[in-house]
């Protein structure tokens, strides 16, 4: 991994122009590939007999990714979600002759649809995606699963809990939550050592294709439901006394369940936290900036959790600047794409104030803040 984003760091830069046109040409490269890929005759074979629709919305995905990668020159901002596109697909079904077609269809529909100026900029980043595309894969299908250290007693339960969880019995594990928390003190202990590994364990029995969506999507449910007991159970009636912060995500970032863990953990400690949905017009972002604006958090936080969602944080918060009274809010990002890139300072790219690396540092941060805030009014209310 780590030779590759060497690799693609040396690469020459790709001007803002070209960017640009890239840009206003990218819906239209998404259904250039797509006609060259239905063009072909196998293309059922190749791909496992994959829905079209599907199809199309991997694609698209691909064209934020490859934005995300050239909107800063950050090329190994890639990396991670090819990585984990190769790899879930691959145990979907499809071949490598199809990852090979659908790469060449994205450099013909780029060199049909891009001027000369700007498809000489950009070919660099697609040949030596090219070049690399079959040590990718092989990188792709080596990786394993995040493996946490678990103190033994709550490996234990996670353990039990995520058996239950495979056997879709919802009553067993909110059993075992209610054994194991008896008070609101141990909600973090059971989010970090329970939840939060059974959540990765259940995206990566999908990835290798030992379960599939429908059990993914059900096993999802159940965690989501255990989430919403503990809350209304413990953390509904505490005391809010800190500030307000607001919740919400990339506009096509599906992942909620890491954020609203955050924010239960904000809540445990004081905080009066709201969740606010986005959706993917330019309209929604500015509905969504006035429903901000409502609620007057002291703290805005977004989740995103792959890369090629990077742009469009980058616009919210863009967005959500412009506003007088917003301007100023502190603004955290946080999700599983800043573990991803701990050498990047994703903050600084989308001009956010801070980012987090997980629950703890989210809290950690945000009461660091606070306290900073009070020192600051502090000072002023003795100055005057």
């Amino acid at each position: 991994m780590e030779k590759f984003k060497k690799e693609l760091r040396r690469l020459p830069d790709i001007s803002k122009e070209s960017v640009q046109e890239y840009e206003t040409q990218q819906n239209a490269i998404v259904n250039k590939v797509m006609e060259i890929l239905d063009n072909e005759k196998n293309l059922k074979a190749l791909t496992n007999n994959y829905p079209e629709n599907f199809l199309y919305y991997n694609q698209d995905n691909l064209s934020k990714l490859w934005l995300s990668a050239i909107y800063n020159n950050k090329f190994e901002l890639a990396i991670p979600y090819l990585c984990w596109y190769y790899r879930a697909y691959s145990y979907g079904g499809f071949s490598e002759d199809f990852f090979r077609l659908e790469l060449q269809a994205w450099i013909a529909a780029t060199q049909e649809l891009l001027s000369s100026s700007a498809l000489k900029e950009l070919m660099p980043f697609y040949q030596w995606l090219t070049d690399q595309q079959g040590n990718l894969i092989k990188l792709a299908n080596s990786q394993t699963k995040s493996v946490f250290k678990i103190p033994a007693w709550w490996k234990r339960v996670e353990t039990s809990f995520f058996s239950s969880l495979m056997q879709g019995d919802l009553d067993r594990c909110l059993e075992i939550t209610k054994r194991h928390v008896t008070a609101k003190e141990i909600i973090p202990e059971f989010y970090m050592n329970v939840l939060r590994p059974v959540m990765y364990k259940i995206g990566y029995y999908w990835e290798m294709g030992d379960i599939n969506m429908i059990h993914e999507q059900h096993a999802t449910s159940i965690v989501i439901k255990v989430r919403h007991y503990l809350y209304n159970q413990y953390l509904s009636s505490t005391e809010k006394d800190k500030g307000k912060v607001v919740f919400t995500t990339a506009a096509s970032d599906s992942s909620q369940l890491g954020m609203k863990i955050v924010g239960d953990l904000l809540s445990l400690y004081g905080w009066d936290v709201k969740y606010l949905e986005n959706f993917t017009d330019n309209q929604s972002k500015h509905t969504l900036v006035n429903q901000i604006k409502e609620i007057n958090p002291d703290l805005i936080g977004i989740s995103f959790s792959v890369s090629f969602n990077l742009v469009e944080v980058h616009r919210l918060i863009s967005e959500i600047r412009k506003s007088d009274t917003l301007k100023n809010n502190y603004i955290l990002i946080g999700g599983r794409v800043i573990n991803e890139f701990k050498d990047i300072n994703l903050a600084s790219l989308v001009n956010a104030d801070n980012q987090a690396e997980g629950a703890y540092q989210a809290l950690r941060k945000t009461e660091r803040w606070c306290q900073n805030k009070l020192s600051v009014q502090e000072t002023k209310s003795t100055v005057n």
